[in-house]
């Protein structure tokens, strides 16, 4: 028995629909992965290297700035001790801070209204490829100090 042209089309669509159903609350789970002292949410994503002359691989804190594992944030936003998890950079520390951070400046000169996230790199050089290569705003998951 042949069937019709149409039939195909409906049954098709019908198991589309249903796996998307399925896979649709598992993509969600696994995506997020955050735990109830995480958040997920977009931020601007900054560059920055500590200038030698002045306060050298030291934090607003005092704390020894680590490059590609330290990050200035708005402590209010996001509290100093924090990890944070940048899709392409790897898991950074809440250490340091700063005036355009927490006035999210960067954000804002883009439209949009969103904590930025100034990532510590070791020089110059890292800090302008970045800029260019890296995208401005990206997913990112904090778990929060405690």
């Amino acid at each position: 028995m042949k069937l019709s042209h149409n039939f195909h089309k409906i049954l098709t669509i019908s198991i589309l629909i249903l796996i998307t159903a399925f896979i649709s609350p598992l993509e969600a789970r696994t995506q997020s992965q955050s735990t109830p002292s995480s958040k997920t949410f977009k931020a601007r994503i900054t560059f920055y290297y500590p200038n030698e002359a002045r306060s050298g691989f030291k934090s607003a804190k005092g704390d020894r700035l680590v490059p590609w594992k330290s990050a200035a944030v708005c402590f209010r936003t996001i509290p100093y001790g924090s990890k944070i998890q940048i899709p392409g950079i790897g898991t950074l520390i809440a250490q340091d801070t700063g005036s355009a951070v927490i006035s999210r400046k960067a954000a804002r000169q883009q439209g949009q209204n969103v904590p930025v996230i100034d990532v510590c790199v070791k020089n110059r050089t890292d800090m302008m490829r970045m800029q260019h290569e890296f995208p401005m705003f990206i997913e990112v998951i904090v778990d929060r100090a405690t």
